[in-house]
């Protein structure tokens, strides 16, 4: 075994940094403290406007990093957080950010799909609001009862249900056994 000259003074300091790194929260001064390995690292994409916001929301974790195409619009919510990386490019953060944990997306709305899988594909979990999820669901979903139907149908949106061919109904809607109740 080879002998390493460690001194007393420097194992003792570098397990009290170790220690300073993992803290229990009754050590911080409470329950509402929470220690530094507990918070999560987010990013923001599209944080001029109500992204901002949403940041705003989430200042008991790490933001650290911040993309926005129109950086002059975003300025506020940049120096707001100084410390976090900016970008125009969400691919570039994606790429380059290696310590985010989570992302939030608040661009217009055909964008957040793209940008949702782009940071699920890099190991990120995405949030944002998905106005056109349900209509693009919908979409799907009667692209396949018109294949199985092997017809054209014609949908009534407001009531759910296709007026032309009643048996394609069996593929919209399920019935499901009445839940708990008290």
């Amino acid at each position: 075994m080879a002998k390493t000259n460690i001194t007393r003074r420097r194992l003792l300091g570098v397990a009290s940094a170790a220690a300073v790194t993992v803290v229990s929260r009754h050590v911080l001064g409470g329950q509402n403290q929470t220690p530094p390995s507990e918070k999560l690292n987010i990013a923001g994409i599209g944080v001029g406007g109500m992204g901002g916001g949403n940041l705003r929301n989430l200042e008991s974790q790490n933001i650290v990093a911040l993309c926005d195409v129109d950086h002059a619009y975003a300025a506020k919510t940049f120096q707001r957080y100084p410390n976090a990386g900016t970008y125009k490019d969400y691919r570039e953060m994606l790429d380059k950010q290696k310590d985010i944990d989570g992302v939030v997306i608040a661009t217009p709305d055909h964008t957040h799909a793209v940008i949702s899988m782009a940071a699920i594909k890099a190991g990120k979990p995405a949030g944002a609001g998905f106005g056109y999820s349900g209509p693009l669901t919908e979409i799907c979903m009667l692209g396949n009862v018109a294949s199985r139907m092997d017809a054209r149908i014609e949908w009534d949106a407001e009531n759910l249900k296709v007026t032309n061919l009643p048996e394609a109904n069996k593929y919209i809607r399920t019935e499901y056994r009445k839940g708990w109740s008290l």
